[in-house]
């Protein structure tokens, strides 16, 4: 899809408040690090990444502009829904926020406050199913067709699943961050998700599977970084250094990537346990599949440690289907 509006995946990552490499031109997105379901246009407010009870909460988006041109009456949609993978359509999010209206200069950008009406302020009834508040947000951004002759981008259709990495109008941020005590880091680690079934699926195959994420180098990349250093315990340039440090009682202890891959198990009814093993869907089945998988880390795994993966559904063909979802383990005290 051409047009000038995009939602980049790595604004301010690189350098803060700067464009990144994302220009909107290359969709789907290819580069693996930031993975497209991690944009970084998009974050909650207050939270970046977790809803917390009793705190009003919106969303925010930056939309880009790479044209030459003012790109006038511009709206944002945009949706929580429990994290998970799949095909997510807008009927199945937990919540739709909504911005007003604004301009995005050329060649720059705007950012988007999307709410609720009224305000949101979770609950714990709420955030029962978000693994301690963690969101996954899908945003659409479009000209009103209401005051401008021939808008750009449209609204989502509620009987399509969306498309954040077919789309540049669309983005998606979906981070879970688990935190794990090293006294119970040899016990198995449960994450709830949502298993989000495409449309027909019942005639085709499927099979999950979780990718482990071995950093190529000894920093993590710009945004696991940014996510870890929104956390309360984690500090940046302890000591004169440029890392990451868990604060601990014993003082910093660096966060480093772990570079053994954790074993995983799924629990998700009518759907194998062992990840990579191809299965159909009932026909029967429910829109939203309430699902578990278990995560056991090395035995080593030692205070500071980040273990990374990708979770994701994928098709006959090998492609993947709809959302995928990024998690961190970091073994704290």
């Amino acid at each position: 899809m051409t047009g000038n509006l995009f939602l980049s995946m790595d604004f301010g990552l690189n350098t803060p408040e700067q464009p990144g490499t994302d220009d909107g031109t290359n969709r789907p997105w290819l580069g693996d690090r930031p993975i497209w379901y991690s944009n970084n246009s998009i974050r909650l407010d207050p939270g970046v990444d977790i809803a917390t009870i009793g705190q009003p909460t919106h969303i925010e988006v930056r939309v880009s502009n790479k044209g030459e041109q003012v790109m006038k009456y511009v709206t944002v949609e945009a949706w929580f829904f429990i994290p998970g993978i799949g095909a997510m359509k807008p009927p199945g999010a937990f919540h739709t926020f909504v911005s007003g209206l604004s301009d995005v200069p050329a060649g720059g950008s705007t950012v988007f406050t999307c709410d609720t009406d009224p305000v949101w302020v979770p609950s714990d009834t709420d955030l029962a199913k978000t693994n301690g508040g963690h969101a996954c947000i899908i945003a659409n951004c479009f000209q009103s067709d209401e005051f401008v002759a021939d808008p750009e981008g449209t609204p989502v259709d509620v009987d399509q699943p969306v498309a954040p990495n077919g789309d540049q109008h669309q983005g998606q941020r979906n981070i879970q961050l688990i935190k794990v005590k090293k006294a119970a880091a040899s016990a198995p680690q449960w994450v709830d998700y949502t298993t989000y079934p495409p449309t027909d699926s019942g005639h085709h195959e499927y099979l999950v599977n979780a990718t482990h994420v071995n950093p190529r180098m000894e920093r993590f990349d710009p945004t696991t970084e940014s996510v870890l250093a929104s956390q309360e315990g984690v500090e940046t340039g302890v000591n004169g250094g440029s890392g990451l440090n868990l604060i601990t009682s014993g003082g910093p202890v660096e966060i480093r990537p772990a570079t053994d891959p954790p074993t995983f198990e799924l629990r998700t009814e009518g759907l194998p346990r062992e990840l990579g093993t191809r299965f159909r869907f009932e026909e029967d089945r429910a829109d939203q599949i309430d699902s578990e998988m278990m995560v056991q880390l090395p035995p080593d795994a030692e205070v500071g440690s980040l273990h990374s993966f990708d979770l994701g559904m994928w098709a006959e063909d090998d492609e993947l289907v709809g959302s995928g979802m990024h998690v961190l383990v970091l073994v704290t005290e």
